[in-house]
């Protein structure tokens, strides 16, 4: 039986498989793999704010419609590599949409409670950016697509800070107070 595992579980099984940039995950003849990315920016693109789209389908009965959820959204990290240097990317921010379906379900949620573009851009930038970058130790699961080999975003992993982490926060906690 599956069970939820915890961060620190999580993180010593991805450790050994974090690359220090795309490149190496390339270089290595993998088709997948994870990063560690500095996060820069967050980007949300608002298609439409409907969450249902009418589509013809062909039933027993014959032609007719149906609604489908079909949430139009574009999420895109902004993000360096944790080392550059023969990377791409040279030195610049990688750009890339988010296919993670936390993305989605995300928006799905905040399109039920409101349609204004200005607060649904503020609640996902909360998530997907302050809270990501402040709160959390943020990886990428890197993969390409089969057909065009570019890289994408297939899943975003947020684990609680590890001890480590909570040490550097707090020591700069400490010398921000002084």
């Amino acid at each position: 039986m599956l069970r939820k595992a915890e961060d620190s579980e999580v993180r010593q099984v991805i450790k050994p498989h974090v690359s220090i940039n795309i490149a190496s995950i390339e270089a290595s003849g993998a088709s997948l793999g994870f990063i560690r990315p500095k996060l820069v920016d967050y980007q949300l693109n608002i298609i439409s704010t409907e969450v249902k789209d009418e589509q013809m389908q062909i039933t027993q009965e014959g032609l007719g419609t149906r609604d489908m959820i079909k949430l139009k959204q574009e999420s895109t990290y902004f993000f360096n590599c944790q080392d550059s240097s023969g990377c791409s990317c040279k030195n610049q921010p990688h750009k890339m949409e988010i296919l993670d379906w936390e993305v989605n379900e995300l928006y799905r949620h905040i399109l039920e409670k409101t349609k204004d573009p200005a607060e649904i851009t503020g609640k996902m930038r909360q998530k997907w950016f302050d809270w990501m970058k402040d709160e959390r130790d943020t990886y990428f699961m890197m993969g390409t697509h089969h057909r065009w080999k570019i890289w994408m975003i297939v899943s975003v992993l947020y684990l609680r800070h590890g001890e480590e982490q909570r040490q550097v926060k707090l020591g700069q906690t400490k010398l921000d107070n002084i």
